[in-house]
């Protein structure tokens, strides 16, 4: 028997100081017991440019920077 239990979440917020070009900020929480990850915390900002907007469709191009961290059971595999 496979014992799994698998959780994650994102969120990401986009704010336009011109008609094309935007900063943003993004976070994801996971979680994944059968890989042994309690908690996989992702944060980050960065900047936008948005090549095609009309009606619809949108063409967004994003360059971030972002901080990891990851908790494991096995307190020896955590990671920053």
């Amino acid at each position: 028997m496979t014992v799994t239990s698998i959780f994650h979440t994102d969120a990401e917020r986009d704010e336009y100081f011109s008609p094309k070009f935007f900063a943003l900020a993004q976070t994801a929480f996971d979680h994944n017991y059968a890989q042994g990850l309690n908690l996989q915390q992702v944060y980050g900002g960065g900047i936008g440019w948005t090549a095609i907007k009309s009606g619809r469709q949108e063409l967004d191009l994003k360059g971030t920077v972002q901080y990891e961290k990851q908790v494991f059971q096995d307190a020896a595999s955590n990671q920053d």
